[in-house]
């Protein structure tokens, strides 16, 4: 099979979780299909990543440069095209940063060049790639849901504007994809509820923590994990 897997960060090194997460579809996939990981690049340093990626896995990377990132300037410009983009059309300031237009055209040429059987979207927040990929099945692999959290949002009206167009997109993201994989049954069933689409299109993906890693020296007869997640995420 030919699969294309798009991501908003590259997933090396797999220092955060959700890196682990794609580094572990990759290594299942490409050592039996011709896989292609399609990504933005926050700085020209990442091309080092991109190679030990290509080599460490098998599979094909192409990085398109964040515009953004270019100079400060670029930033500060960007921030400013975004936000009114946002209010303009609707669209959730995430998805603007992850999805740049020269990602867009390269996802629109890859799919026109090599025909994917299989095209992987991760998270919500890559929706509006989503038609510019011709595959015979979409997946979205959607690692957390947010519009629970966006339903909770501040009292403050400009947060719940922002917030009611992010869970609107993130349930949309459901609903035009072949099939959604997320990482626990219980996010698959709320994004069901929540979306309306349903639950037998919804899969677990196997994310694959290898729980040898996990054991502790210590006393193993006590019930209680603790666990140290980034508090600049609001579902940590």
């Amino acid at each position: 099979m030919r699969i294309l897997i798009v991501k908003p960060i590259l997933p090396y090194p797999p220092t955060q979780g959700t890196r682990r997460v794609t580094m572990t579809l990759l290594r299942a996939i490409a050592a039996r299909h011709d896989v292609d990981l399609l990504v933005p690049l926050q700085s020209p340093g990442q091309q080092v990543d991109v190679v030990a990626l290509e080599q460490e896995v098998c599979c094909r990377v192409i990085g398109c440069p964040a515009p953004n990132q270019r100079s400060p300037f670029h930033r500060g410009w960007y921030k400013v095209r975004y936000v009114l983009e946002s209010l303009a059309g609707g669209h959730s300031p995430r998805a603007l940063y992850a999805t740049p237009a020269n990602l867009m055209r390269e996802a629109a040429r890859l799919s026109g060049d090599r025909g994917y059987d299989l095209a992987v979207f991760e998270y919500w927040y890559m929706y509006r790639v989503f038609d510019r990929v011709r595959a015979a099945r979409r997946v979205l692999l959607a690692h957390d849901y947010e519009f629970e959290v966006n339903r909770r949002a501040s009292t403050d009206p400009a947060r719940r504007r922002w917030s009611s167009h992010e869970s609107r997109r993130e349930l949309e993201a459901c609903r035009n994809v072949d099939e959604v994989w997320a990482l626990t049954g219980e996010d698959a069933s709320a994004l069901s509820r929540a979306s309306g689409v349903p639950r037998d299109r919804f899969r677990v993906f196997p994310f694959g923590v290898n729980v040898e890693e996990l054991k502790s020296s210590g006393n193993d007869a006590g019930e209680n994990v603790l666990f140290f997640g980034s508090f600049l995420a609001d579902f940590n």
